[in-house]
């Protein structure tokens, strides 16, 4: 899978093109995942992939692992049913989070009949 191509048709910008940013992560963080593409490695691992991240109100936005989001925080990881946010060196001196910090955003459960 052509994860890049993917995330083109699902609107992101050029490849050469920063990631779109987003608002920061707050309590409670403003993201919502509204879907997710992930790529699983030989041993079935998901290891790339792309998000649908929404605020409240507002489109989905499609992102990829290494994305920087504004407020310093950066998709770490991409897996089938949710996402993990990592706050960077520039999040360490706003009140969302110290640098390392790890914040996941999951899809909600799946009804079943």
């Amino acid at each position: 899978m052509d994860n890049r191509a993917v995330a083109q048709a699902l609107g992101a910008a050029a490849l050469d093109a920063p990631s779109p940013a987003l608002a920061p992560p707050a309590e409670p963080a403003p993201w919502v995942l509204t879907g997710v593409i992930a790529a699983p490695d030989r041993n079935g691992m998901p290891t790339s992939g792309v998000a649908l991240l929404a605020r409240p109100g507002e489109r989905s936005q499609p992102v990829t692992v290494g994305a920087v989001l504004d407020g310093g925080w950066r998709v770490s990881r991409i897996e089938p049913r949710r996402v993990v946010l990592t706050a960077t060196s520039a999040a360490s001196g706003s009140p969302a989070a110290a640098a390392g910090t790890e914040r996941v955003l999951e899809l909600p459960p799946v009804a079943t009949p």
